[in-house]
């Protein structure tokens, strides 16, 4: 397997999710088809409320039963029982009758795909391969034969069902407080309510505390009852219904009266019932169904490269097994064609939902970005769910195992807010519970939800450039860092220079494999141009020298193999007539193979008593598992491999044998063997076969050492068997021929880069191999161009054109394109110049400052065709889909001015506080922001005027109709019309401007600020568009977006004009105004918490809350100073010193603090 093997005694099913629901086409082009592909989706949320919110392959049983119940609905009663089947534990009799009767109607229909094609529901759920549909069917039976259990078997299931439950019940206190982020900028209102909810939910099994509607709950729900682990009650103790909703509208205007339970689950089951009925009218459109959903069982990984397989050379497998426990390889054999062609196998929206907690951000960015589809708006989703107290900015960027920028230009993939430095969509609430010192408020963990989409696709078009790095060895090194940094689990030393409970639990756990970073490099092969042999030696001899990782080379083999099976490179060992092949051959395994092959496979058969051992989880979490290879002077570890249960059959002998299983059972089975097979290189089998063995362990972590090590020995070894025990052992070669379950090594999509040198992009790296400094681009000069060139006094320079593009000038009227892989900055450009050989090196490093996307800072890009145009780093929102707030009473909306002000950060408030914000657009334009949204919302103004403080006056009108609900991203929309003020427009609407100027809120504007807000209004326009773009587009006429950026200029095309809602039509005072405006959707611009701090100063407002005692900073000192304890002089925040126990009491110097201590001694514990 692509990342390390886990002893799977403890596992959980998420059959709720429990984060709100997002709209996964929010950063597609209106119009545009959406092929969706979610990894680890718990449930159909995701689906029925995109559906919902615009206007999609999925998992596995209770989905699908469940989907297929929303199709078949047809009367109100069905409408209640859809909720509980979906959300209780225990069912009434009419919701568990209708659940019986879907299961059985299932079972019969999915007995074959032929079978399944032939059903109702086979236009909308189709099935990616066979074993999925079995899969499928076998659950569905399981769910059916509960009902007809005897009275005695009914009752030890229920009894069995319900103790689990209960055991969770008593286990939980406060602190699953998770539910409470579905509130978003509400979270604070709800933390109560939503803790009290999963406490009743859980104690009852049903969303309501109505004692008959209990009473009558009396069945199991049998689809909470069944999952990997077997019979019984196998819910995560996480689950309830609550967090999967939208929860920000049932408080956003409830205060001062707090909605009660009932109320909040009410809210929650309109929208259950809004989103059913929009996905039932898609699949029973009279045009035929609008959504198809495709299924496939698999680990996520091993799906995501056979895809990529398929993509590649439409193979439909690639022998990569269902998972590590499981022998069975994924075969994309389904019937889901049909009359519409072949499945898609690259998307346009990926959503890997929270598994980079589980298996790694590299590892998903490695296997799901192939399947990217190479268009502008292609996006795909990463989710983390951080302990609470963990540093956003650290975490980020160790989930990478290096520099942000770096990676993302080697794996040609961004974040958004990353290039951005500021996101439209919200974790403020995240931040909120962060700072909240309160052991009741505190939150358990830290959410961050980030887009990400391919760089060199930003201009619009595929970048016609290829990558290069020019110098190996600066590679090598950066591969090397990336290498340290995936197995920093394996340095002792670091954690013995920094022991605490953070990071023994970050170094317990594992993500990656030595093939995990093979098919790191192998990406990196695929798409950069360089010399790789030389690179490669340099990497494996610093690895080969490493003293930081303790076991690193005990590895070292393992990864020689990977690197040779997946043609990286391969060592002397691994090439053709090696004498090391066939050393000993007639003692050892080999004797009698005709042709000994480099890599050979290992199969061993462990009595199932050995592994139940480590059943036991009572102290500690699965256990990380290793294969060994033992001989007198070596052992070899091997964290890759694959295992399964069952009765290992071989068949034919020699060179010629292969490995099967037979009566393959699930892990829970304890009388069968385990079976695990691996790769290993064949000299270590031919050095001293009679004393060599085969062995599975523990890997050491300080979690399993504490755990593992006292029952199993220091090496914590669980089971070994000579080479040699032919009962045990058995010595295959591997085969991608004849599919052998146990040999047949994965494939994987391997190519090198090839280019020639006109047209390399080359990347420089920093001599230390930590990110790269430059972009070098050469230009070859033709033409008259050349002759300028030739002259001395030509003049030679360089400007920003795009976000990824150069505009190359020489002399006064030549200039050349010049396109980057990624976004860099002109103004730190350096030149080499040839004027003899008539060429022209431009030296671009990535932009060096937070948030500044070189050029349009919002840019609108087109699609590939040219006919689509959407925001490429401003989500898409559907306005009249939006709740729209009720902000009639001041004090239901008192959450509003802390969530749009915490769009800023703690630099941003600092340059703010300091009176420089000027030297920053993007904080002016978050000021023009923070001001229209709470002025409409103090009822002060309707009407904000973008007034040009230099010269020229008025720019911009925008009128604002209301403050909507933006609950995916967690955010508010202010709903609003803009009116760019022509010098014509002013004349011809005179008179209708002069009528309604008193009631204009003006927010003066630099000459900086009113260019950047030119380039944000197309991208306002285009989120919230649901008109399509006319032939003669303004756009499409120029070439560019915006179309002017001149003070007095309209920025806009004309396509949208006049497309008014009765909201703006409402207003009398509006109506000339009506066939020149445009609609927009502006909400807060809100900085990016693993970039920057943010709330620092909401910090210090709730520890005075909760301690009773102030920060020490008065608000007549401005935002980024403190006032010193001691003299109360002010002191910038750089210059504080504090105190060292509680990190709240600031002071100017030392003298100060020492001065101060008999008082401040008072109240530092308590601070603290």
């Amino acid at each position: 397997m692509a990342h390390p093997v886990f002893w799977p005694s403890k596992t959980f099913f998420y059959p709720i999710g429990n984060t709100a629901p997002i709209c996964l086409s929010q950063n597609l082009a209106l119009g545009e088809n959406a092929n969706v592909l979610l990894l680890g989706c718990g449930d159909p949320r995701n689906i029925l409320y995109t559906l919902h919110a615009s206007g999609a392959d999925l998992p596995a049983t209770r989905n699908v039963l469940l989907l297929s119940l929303i199709a078949d609905e047809d009367d109100s009663n069905h409408s209640v029982q859809l909720w509980n089947i979906f959300y209780h534990f225990l069912l009434d009799d009419n919701s568990h009758a209708l659940l019986i009767s879907q299961c059985h109607k299932l079972v019969k229909i999915s007995t074959s795909i032929e079978a399944w094609n032939a059903s109702e529901y086979s236009s909308f759920l189709r099935m990616r391969s066979q074993f999925t549909l079995a899969e499928l069917n076998r659950l569905w039976a399981a769910y059916a034969q509960t009902a007809e259990f005897s009275s005695t078997r009914g009752e030890t299931f229920k009894k069995k069902f319900l103790g689990g439950m209960r055991k969770i019940a008593r286990e939980q206190d406060q602190s699953v407080t998770s539910g409470f982020r579905s509130a978003g900028p509400l979270c604070m209102e709800s933390f109560s309510i939503v803790s009290e909810a999963h406490r009743q939910y859980w104690n009852t099994g049903i969303t309501s505390s109505d004692p008959p509607v209990s009473e009558k709950a009396s069945k199991v729900n049998p689809t909470f009852a069944y999952a990997t682990q077997g019979e019984g009650f196998v819910a995560h103790y996480g689950t309830a219904p609550l967090p999967a909703f939208h929860l920000a509208p049932a408080f956003a205007s409830s205060t001062p009266r707090t909605p009660t339970i009932a109320q909040v689950y009410d809210i929650a089951r309109k929208q259950f019932q809004a989103w059913c009925d929009t996905f039932r009218s898609c699949v029973r459109s009279t045009g035929g169904t609008t959504v198809v959903l495709r299924l496939v069982v698999g680990d996520v990984l091993a799906v995501c490269h056979t895809l990529h397989n398929a993509l590649s050379n439409t193979s439909t497998t690639a022998h990569h097994c269902i998972s590590a426990w499981h022998a069975t390889s994924i075969a994309l054999d389904g019937d889901d064609c049909r009359s519409t062609g072949v499945s898609p196998s690259q998307f346009n929206v990926i959503d890997t939902s929270n598994l980079c907690d589980h298996i790694g951000m590299l590892n998903i960015l490695v296997a799901a970005t192939p399947l990217l589809a190479r268009t502008p708006s292609a996006t795909l989703y990463t989710e983390t769910l951080l302990a609470s107290g963990q540093d956003p900015t650290a975490s980020f960027n160790n989930s990478l195992c290096g520099d942000v920028m770096t990676m993302s230009a080697l794996l040609d993939i961004i974040p958004l807010s990353l290039a951005s430095g500021f996101s439209t969509c919200s974790n403020v609430h995240e931040i909120i519970a962060h700072h909240a010192s309160s052991d009741i408020l505190r939150a358990n963990q830290y959410h961050e939800r980030i887009s990400w989409k391919i760089p060199s696709l930003l201009n619009g078009d595929p970048c016609k450039v290829d990558i290069a790095v020019d110098d190996p060895d600066c590679l090598a090194r950066l591969l090397f860092n990336v290498y340290l940094k995936m197995f920093s689990h394996e340095n002792m030393g670091a954690l013995f220079q920094q022991i605490n409970i953070s990071a023994l639990h970050d170094r317990s756990r594992i993500h990656y494999c030595r093939r995990s970073f093979s098919l790191f490099v192998v990406n990196l092969k695929n798409r950069i141009t360089a010399d790789w042999p030389r690179t490669i030696n340099a990497l494996l001899s610093s690895i080969a020298h490493d003293r930081q990782l303790l076991v690193g080379m005990n590895f070292y083999q393992e990864l020689l193999c990977h690197f040779h099976m997946l043609g990286i490179y391969s060592e002397q060992i691994f090439l053709p007539n090696n004498s090391l092949l066939i050393a000993n051959k007639a003692q050892g395994p080999f004797s009698d193979w005709s042709n000994v092959p480099p890599v050979v496979c290992v199969v061993m058969e462990i009595p199932a008593d050995s592994m139940h051992l480590l059943d036991d989880t009572s102290e500690g979490g699965n256990p990380f598992l290793l294969a060994g290879i033992r001989g007198p002077n070596f052992y070899n570890t091997f964290a890759s491999f694959q295992a399964g249960s069952g009765k290992v059959v071989c068949q034919g002998i020699g060179g010629n044998s292969r490995i099967y299983l037979t009566r393959e059972s699930s892990r829970q089975d304890s009388t069968s063997p385990v079976v695990i097979s691996f790769c290993v290189p064949t000299w270590m089998l031919s050095i001293d076969p009679r004393n060599t063995s085969v062995s599975i362990a523990v890997q050491s972590t300080p979690a399993t050492t504490m755990q593992w090590a006292p029952k199993l020995g220091m090496e914590m070894l669980v089971y070994s068997a000579r080479l040699m025990d032919a009962k045990s052992v058995h010595v295959v070669p591997p085969t991608a021929v004849e599919q052998s379950f146990l040999s047949t090594p994965p494939t994987y999509v391997v190519k090198d880069a090839t280019s020639t040198p006109s047209d390399i992009t080359s990347i420089i790296i920093d001599e230390a191999g930590k990110s790269i400094a430059y972009v070098k681009i050469r230009a070859n000069i033709v033409g008259k161009a050349k002759d300028d060139l030739a002259r001395v006094g030509t003049e030679v320079s360089v400007e920003q054109a795009r976000q990824m593009g150069l505009d190359l000038k020489i002399g006064s009227s030549f200039i050349q394109k010049l396109e980057a892989p990624f976004p860099v900055d002109a103004s730190r450009s350096k030149l080499r110049v040839a004027r003899k050989s008539s060429w022209v090196e431009v030296l671009a490093p990535p932009p060096h400052a937070i948030g500044t996307l070189p050029g349009n800072p919002f840019p609108v890009v087109h699609s590939t065709s040219r006919t689509q145009m959407m925001p490429w780093n401003i989500h898409s929102t559907n306005l009249d889909r939006l709740p729209t707030l009720d902000i009639s009473k001041a004090e239901s909306i008192q959450w509003m001015n802390p969530h749009v002000s915490l769009m800023m950060s703690d630099r941003e408030v600092t340059l703010r506080g300091q009176g420089i914000q000027g030297s920053n657009a993007l904080v002016q334009v978050k000021d023009s922001i923070h001001a229209l949204i709470i002025g409409y919302c103090d009822k002060k103004a309707s009407v904000f005027g973008l007034n040009r403080e230099s010269s020229g006056g008025m720019d911009t009108l925008i009128f604002v109709t209301g403050i909507r609900m933006d609950p995916g991203p967690h955010t508010v929309v202010a709903d609003a019309f803009v009116l760019p003020l022509t010098e014509i427009l002013v004349q011809k609407l005179g008179p209708s401007l002069g009528a309604i100027v008193s009631t204009i809120t003006q927010s003066p504007v630099s000459d900086q600020e009113t260019i950047a807000w030119k380039y944000l209004l197309p991208a306002l326009v285009e989120r919230c568009r649901d008109w399509k773009h006319k032939s003669n587009c303004a756009y499409i006429q120029s070439g560019m977006i915006p179309i002017s950026t001149q003070h007095g200029e309209n920025p806009i095309c004309d396509c949208g004009k006049g497309k008014v809602s009765p909201s703006f039509t409402r207003n009398k005072q509006w109506a000339a105004f009506v066939p020149y405006v445009t609609r927009i959707a502006v909400s807060p611009l809100f900085a990016v918490s693993y970039l920057e701090t943010i709330g620092e100063h909401y910090k210090d407002a709730v520890r005075e809350a909760n301690t009773g005692v102030a920060q020490q900073r008065p608000a007549s000192h401005a935002a980024g100073s403190y006032q010193c304890a001691g003299c109360k002089t002010s002191v910038a925040e750089g210059k504080a010193l504090r105190c060292s126990a509680c990190k709240n009491a600031t002071y100017c110097g030392r003298e100060c603090q020492k001065s101060d201590w008999k008082k401040h001694k008072i109240v530092c514990k308590k601070l603290g």
